[in-house]
């Protein structure tokens, strides 16, 4: 089937209209290797099978390697057309055509991804390395993978088959001693996904494998940034939506989990920090080694910063911020900070000691010395929920802290003429502090702007979750209109802020409820008025009778 080796530049062509060309470049960006511009042309493919059968690849083997294995055979149509139709072949066509879910799901439904099948796979040529490697690549790279693998097979979670698919990957595609670049992107994906999915010891057991073929020591004289952010996130306390907090008003509660209010994000059972000796060897390499000055980056800042922040160091983080974000700093790296790095220096000031201000302070400062820094939805959101967390209830009855940061995130936009944009996370966590407060005309502020500032777009799709927001933001201002006796105004809300006919009548009849609430009120509370006048009249009365008599 393999064709034989053309030249250089019919090779990047076929890189440029294939899926593997995407796959190799990122590894190459994952592990800091930098792709030679001017490579001799491809020679004989025994040379090029020796090479790759080396203990440590270079990038160019890589590529050859996927030249012989893989693109060629891909790019040839008529090749495809006349292989034979088997369940090798649909496996390719599977491949050819990127269904990379309805492959996983026929070779667990047919074969429950039974490891002789998968062997035979790879000693027939059925399925080849760089083509399993590609396999995985672009499966986990799916959105809304989980839903997609729901019920493959009854009673087993998808998150079992991507084991499943990751100890087929270390038996039959891994060197025992060695990983290459292309090998340590893939096994990160699979980092990522675990740790997405909360299986933190199917993460734990990815990154111990790794370990043991590139040990702490090597990936940092490598400057391998990827596995080391992994590495700081599962051992060294740097998975902030896995924190506890203890909310200001409920000290005698249980503490909630950072992330357990987001809608798509799954919790796990424990986290513990369980290595603090090798957090300050990290950081070490990283200031003091000249190979890490150009590998820092924002990511990798914000993930030491969360392992500080999880211990509590906060004098060490403010240090550390001095060190590498001062302006004034030859070593300070010369790229503006991120969203991810200013949510970890809020976040940990906030959880570990429970005021806001001393996080706000080094924000300012960060704001001030990078104007241009972008604040994201991630950032807002995560500045509310914090505010939240922190709200006494019993003190701040007017959430002062909550409406400031609300203040700040108007005034930021507004400074840029910018329209605040629509983020479902943003709106959940500021419809509790308006319906606590009665702020009816935040909330006003929030439908008129932002909530059909965006279903307005044709590209947009409302999700039922937002709609049910939604539904509550229309049912608490008509509340409030309602109580207040404003009658002309809740009627004038109905129609210019409903969504459907149907949307309107159920505004309507919800309005006309907690009208008619108000009028049994204002008819109840008259009555006791009238009440307390009669009793009032009738004791002066008698006060009269009395004085006479005397």
């Amino acid at each position: 089937m393999l064709r034989t080796a053309c030249s250089r530049s019919h090779v990047f062509k076929a890189f440029s209209s294939s899926l593997m060309l995407e796959h190799a470049l990122a590894a190459a960006n994952s592990s800091g290797a930098a792709a030679p511009t001017n490579a001799a042309s491809t020679g004989n493919s025994h040379d090029s099978t020796l090479k790759s059968e080396l203990p440590l690849r270079t990038l160019n083997d890589e590529l050859h390697n996927a030249e012989r294995k893989y693109i060629k055979p891909l790019t040839n149509a008529p090749e495809w057309s006349s292989t034979r139709t088997g369940p090798n072949s649909k496996i390719r066509e599977y491949l050819k055509n990127g269904q990379y879910t309805k492959l996983l799901i026929r070779l667990s439904v047919d074969n429950h991804l039974n490891n002789e099948y998968i062997s035979g796979l790879f000693t027939t040529g059925g399925l080849t390395k760089s083509e399993y490697s590609l396999f995985i690549n672009k499966l986990l790279s799916e959105e809304e993978l989980d839903v997609k693998l729901s019920n493959v097979i009854p009673d087993t979670p998808h998150t079992e088959l991507i084991y499943k698919l990751y100890e087929f990957y270390c038996d039959h595609i891994v060197d025992q001693h060695n990983l290459t670049p292309l090998q340590l992107y893939d096994l990160n994906l699979f980092l990522k996904t675990f740790i997405a999915e909360a299986q933190l010891s199917k993460a734990h057991n990815v990154l111990d494998f790794i370990l043991l073929r590139r040990p702490l020591n090597d990936l940092l004289a490598n400057t391998d940034v990827e596995i080391l952010i992994q590495f700081l996130r599962l051992k060294c306390g740097a998975l902030s939506k896995f924190w506890k907090i203890q909310p200001a008003s409920q000290r005698n509660s249980t503490a909630i989990t950072l992330g357990e209010k987001a809608s798509d994000c799954h919790l796990a059972k424990s986290y513990k920090f369980q290595n603090e000796k090798v957090l300050l060897q990290i950081i070490n390499s990283v200031l003091g080694e000249h190979n890490w000055k150009n590998r820092r980056s924002p990511k990798l800042d914000a993930a030491i910063i969360y392992s500080l922040g999880y211990l509590g160091q906060t004098d060490l983080i403010e240090k550390y911020v001095n060190r590498t974000w001062s302006p004034s700093k030859d070593e300070g790296v010369k790229t503006n900070p991120n969203s991810d790095l200013l949510v970890a220096v809020l976040t940990s000031y906030c959880v570990k000691e429970g005021n806001m201000r001393k996080g706000l302070e080094v924000l300012d400062r960060f704001i001030r010395d990078y104007p241009e820094v972008e604040l994201d939805p991630l950032f807002w959101r995560r500045l509310l929920q914090l505010s939240s967390l922190l709200w006494d209830k019993k003190r701040d009855r007017k959430a002062t802290l909550s409406h400031g940061c609300w203040t700040i995130m108007k005034q930021w936009h507004a400074q840029r003429q910018r329209k605040i944009p629509y983020d479902y996370g943003i709106m959940k966590e500021l419809y509790p502090i308006f319906v606590r407060t009665k702020n009816k005309n935040g909330a006003l502020e929030v439908i008129t702007k932002s909530f059909f500032g965006a279903f307005i777009q044709p590209e947009f799709t409302i999700r039922p979750n937002e709609l049910s927001l939604l539904c509550k933001y229309q049912r608490f201002i008509l509340k409030m209109i309602a109580l207040k006796g404003n009658y002309h105004k809740g009627f004038e809300f109905c129609q210019e802020w409903s969504f459907s006919s149907t949307n309107k009548f159920e505004l309507q009849s919800y309005f006309m409820k907690w009208r008619g609430i108000h009028e049994q009120r204002r008819t109840s509370q008259s009555k006791q008025k009238a009440a307390l006048q009669e009793k009032y009249d009738e004791m002066e009365e008698d006060d009269m009778l009395l004085g006479r008599l005397w």
